[in-house]
């Protein structure tokens, strides 16, 4: 698979199944094969995810944020030519910290190593 970089969200889908409102990831801006992705996901103040208490920041929980990191790391899988039309499945992370709190109006990185 051809890739021009940055990819955008029309490329996105052409490589995963997942589509609105299930896919999170908006942009890919680097990319090296079997080696390492970069990808972003946008907040707004609109997404349908953000969980929050009156009086309190809204932020994204870790469980979405966990699940954007799967999708750019299914990414780096499925945009190998070799790959063809597999089905990925995850049977889990072991780890998995999100350090930094995801508020609206943030670009989040996603580096699955």
């Amino acid at each position: 698979m051809n890739l021009s970089l940055p990819l955008d969200y029309a490329a996105i889908e052409r490589i995963l199944p997942h589509r609105f409102p299930f896919l999170l990831v908006d942009r890919i801006t680097e990319f090296e094969p079997d080696k390492r992705i970069v990808g972003i996901k946008n907040v707004t103040l609109s997404e349908r995810y953000l969980s929050h208490r009156p009086g309190e920041t809204p932020v994204l929980p870790p469980t979405i944020l966990t699940e954007a990191v799967a999708q750019v790391g299914a990414i780096l899988i499925l945009a190998k030519p070799e790959t063809g039309t597999a089905c990925l499945i995850s049977s889990g992370s072991s780890v998995c910290d999100i350090a930094v709190r995801c508020t609206p109006a943030t670009s989040w990185k996603s580096k699955p190593s």
